[in-house]
């Protein structure tokens, strides 16, 4: 649950800090999998995420508006981010998954029109280090 709380802070503390420095309070959505939000937020599934782009792909304008997208989860160094909420077996979100929903949205969110922030935490054994003497 520790983690599921860590990056629930972490992408509610990135839409305040959209909605007060860009004015996206009321234009921004966060998709979130956290028990404690379950009635608050959308789960965070590759779905809902489709679904969600394809919305913004169809009410934005495509020559003025920036989409902005930031993830936080579990990675991998295979650039993989876990999607987890247990019970529930979900899909991991590749890059190449993520480029293709946002190729796929509605609109076809132009490239420069988009900005994607991919904050991916993963587990390693600790490295050994090494002293050399000169």
């Amino acid at each position: 649950m520790r983690a599921q709380d860590v990056f629930r802070k972490d992408v509610q503390a990135a839409q305040r800090v959209m909605d007060e420095r860009w004015g996206t309070d009321g234009r921004s959505v966060t998709l979130i999998n956290n028990p404690r939000t379950l009635l608050e937020a959308p789960a965070a599934t590759v779905t809902n995420l489709r679904e969600t782009l394809n919305e913004i792909g169809q009410t934005i304008d495509v020559e003025q508006d920036v989409v902005m997208v930031y993830l936080a989860s579990h990675g991998s160094r295979q650039h993989v981010l876990e999607v987890t909420l247990p019970p529930l077996e979900l899909a991991p979100l590749t890059a190449p998954a993520l480029r293709g929903l946002l190729d796929d949205a509605e609109h076809q969110v132009a490239d420069r029109r988009r900005v994607g922030l991919l904050f991916g935490r993963f587990h390693r054994a600790p490295s050994r280090t090494t002293t050399r003497s000169c």
